[in-house]
């Protein structure tokens, strides 16, 4: 059988409970043995022996393993302790019987509604003994008062007082259960709660202000901040918090002490920073109860936002001290938020006189206006970024050569939050590239006048060979093949050279590209033959293209010579021909001997060779290609390879029907918009 929470043995300080019966069993006896008094001895002595027996039994009996019931047994047997004191001195005359209360008040204190009842039960059965004994009509009638009186009024006590215990204890379960749950609800927040009372001492701490001061608030501690297991200090870490200057002390007083920040010293572990609101507690009459002090922990928060000012510190050291390149922070309205030294040293400005200025000042006034530079921003705004090659304006009114690049730069929502814009000065890189595009050009004309002369005396000697041995005409033909050879190259560089001052104009006029494939399938087919290459035309129905016919059979040209030159014998070189929508598709490849991936990238950098034809001394200077896409960019086309290596490559063109006239122009080529680079 189960025990109970409650009984009259459960629970600390159960010898004290049996004090009033002992000493009132030893009153007793000591007043009934004095001289005078007719008692009964060997009653009395029964009595003070019971007694002793109960007592022991109280003190070395394990009660709480014991059934609830089994500890009423106790009150009653001190019941029997009353019967017999009542007996010794005389039943009918005995003062004692008010002994009977005890017992009662026992049970009712900490026992049950269930032992209660039968102890009063029990008292009953001690007035009503004697009566059983005697026989009713020998009872004497005044006796009857006590023993209706005694019982009833033992009833009326035990209810009274065991009622008043229930409701004690009713309102301890539910203060423990509130606080529990008020225990548990500040647990479960990550902001340190600390309360005190009206005196200052603690009586409140959740296991965030456990975190933060590093144990659990002690002594004076709530009100002096200074207590064994954490010290207090202010903002600056150094200046101590103590006694009245403490946050809980101050509330107390009435003060409003609302988002402070602090430093906590805990005994062992660093210095933690927290900010920190307080406030009194008071009830509805105004009286005060304590204060509570809410800490949020913000060392976390300090310490990252320390590193983003070390970074930001770093970072603008390292801007300042980039002295070549002009590198400023745009809002996102295009004014000018930072100036570094390299932009005070390439534009002249300082930077109280440009900061807040738009970024349209720094370009010369014509040129480019605040429209045009809206637009940039929006499209580097909208694509992430913007380069370009413009004029850039100084203080004094010159200009010079610049490379801008202009950068978007977001917060990690989206939102545009300014851009970057970072200059370099190329007047120097624009002078070298101007010269040596001049040098090109003047020694490709001062090599072509010479050339063609002597290509014109070799086709005359070439012409008749009757007085030529086969030896001398064997020397002709190669020199004659090697003269065509440099005459194209010199016809590359010089188309270079043109290209790059925009001096060259597209002819455009309605072109059948089928034509045009024929006959650069035509002109390539003999060398294709001669170096057992299977060379094949697939052409579709294809609709008119604006284009320039010259032009498009020199990408045609190219293309085919390359494919048949890096194709080994016996491999086969395919020129395709598809309509797509609204323009038109070219695609040629080989079965050669492809290119490696890692120089897929490079191919259409002026000069560049893949390691495959430099491997297999395979002639060339590598112009074609870039001349190629250079061509097919002018047309508003697209130029793209795949290639594996030993496998092959294919190149695919894509042409629009119609385009609007305009300038060839090679400076897209030394920066390709998309696909990789020709050979």
């Amino acid at each position: 059988m189960p025990t109970g929470s409650h009984g009259p043995l459960v629970g600390p300080g159960r010898a004290r409970r049996i004090l009033p019966f002992a000493a009132a069993t030893v009153v007793a006896f000591i007043t009934l043995g004095l001289p005078g008094h007719d008692v009964r001895m060997s009653t009395l002595v029964a009595a003070l022996a019971l007694t002793g027996v109960l007592g022991v039994a109280v003190v070395t009996v394990p009660w709480t393993r014991l059934p609830t019931w089994a500890q009423g047994s106790v009150p009653l047997a001190f019941l029997a302790v009353a019967a017999l004191l009542r007996d010794a001195d005389g039943a009918s005359r005995s003062g004692l019987s008010a002994l009977i209360i005890l017992p009662v008040l026992w049970v009712a204190l900490y026992g049950t509604w269930r032992q209660l009842t039968l102890t009063i039960a029990g008292a009953g059965v001690v007035f009503l003994a004697p009566i059983l004994v005697i026989g009713a009509p020998d009872y004497p009638a005044r006796e009857w008062t006590r023993v209706i009186l005694w019982p009833v009024l033992a009833g009326i006590v035990g209810h009274a007082v065991h009622r008043l215990v229930q409701e004690q204890r009713s309102r301890a379960d539910n203060l423990e259960v509130s606080s529990i749950f008020l225990q548990a609800v500040l647990d479960s927040v990550d902001v340190g709660i600390t309360a005190c009372d009206a005196g200052g001492r603690p009586r409140l701490a959740n296991n965030a202000a456990r975190a933060i001061h590093g144990s659990e608030p002690t002594g004076d501690a709530a009100v002096d901040d200074a207590g064994d297991g954490y010290r207090l200090f202010a903002a600056d870490g150094v200046t101590p918090i103590l006694g009245d200057d403490a946050p809980l002390a101050r509330a107390l007083r009435g003060e409003r002490v609302h988002d402070e920040e602090v430093a906590v010293a805990p005994s062992a572990g660093p210095l933690r920073r927290a900010v920190i609101r307080c406030q009194r507690i008071t009830r509805t009459d105004g009286r005060v109860l304590g204060a509570v002090m809410a800490m949020h922990d913000v060392t976390d928060r300090r310490a990252a936002e320390q590193a983003v000012r070390d970074s930001e510190e770093r970072l603008r050291l390292l801007v300042d001290a980039t002295v070549d390149y002009a590198i400023l922070m745009l809002g996102p309205d295009g004014r000018v938020q930072t100036w570094n030294t390299g932009a005070q040293r390439l534009k002249g400005y300082e930077s109280d006189e440009i900061v807040g200025q738009h970024v349209s000042v720094l370009y010369p006034p014509g040129q480019t206006v605040r429209d045009d530079l809206d637009d940039k921003l929006a499209k580097a705004a909208e694509n992430g970024r913007f380069a370009e090659e413009c004029w850039i304006a100084r203080k004094d009114g010159s200009v010079f050569w610049a490379g801008v690049v202009l950068t978007a730069i977001h917060d990690p929502a989206g939102r545009l939050r300014g851009f970057s814009l970072i200059t370099r000065d190329l007047t120097e890189v624009r002078a070298a590239e101007n010269l040596k595009d001049q040098f090109l050009a003047v020694v490709s004309h001062e090599l072509r006048t010479p050339l063609t002369s002597i290509i014109g005396f070799l086709e005359m000697l070439l012409d008749d060979t009757n007085n030529l041995s086969d030896a001398q005409v064997q020397f002709l033909t190669t020199i004659d093949r090697n003269a065509h050879r440099l005459l194209r190259l010199v016809g590359d560089l010089l188309l270079t050279a043109q290209i790059d001052a925009g001096s060259v104009t597209l002819d455009l006029r309605s072109v059948d590209v089928a034509v045009l494939a024929a006959a650069a399938v035509e002109a390539a087919q003999p060398r294709a033959t001669a170096s057992n290459i299977s060379l094949r035309l697939q052409p579709g129905q294809l609709p008119p293209v604006t284009a320039d016919p010259e032009r498009l059979g020199q990408v045609l040209d190219n293309l085919l010579s390359n494919a048949i030159k890096f194709t080994p014998g016996g491999g086969r070189v395919d020129l395709k021909l598809t309509a797509e929508g609204a323009g038109v598709a070219i695609e040629v490849s080989d079965t050669g001997i492809g290119i490696p991936v890692d120089e897929q990238g490079l191919m259409f950098e002026r000069f560049f060779r893949a390691s495959t034809a430099v491997g297999r001394a395979i002639p060339g200077v590598g112009l074609g290609l870039t001349i190629v896409k250079t061509i097919v960019e002018a047309h508003h086309g697209t130029l793209s390879m795949s290639s594996a290596e030993g496998v092959g490559t294919t190149f695919r063109i894509e042409l629009p029907l119609e385009q609007p006239r305009r300038r060839l122009s090679a400076r897209t080529a030394h920066h390709p918009a998309s696909g990789p680079s020709p050979r």
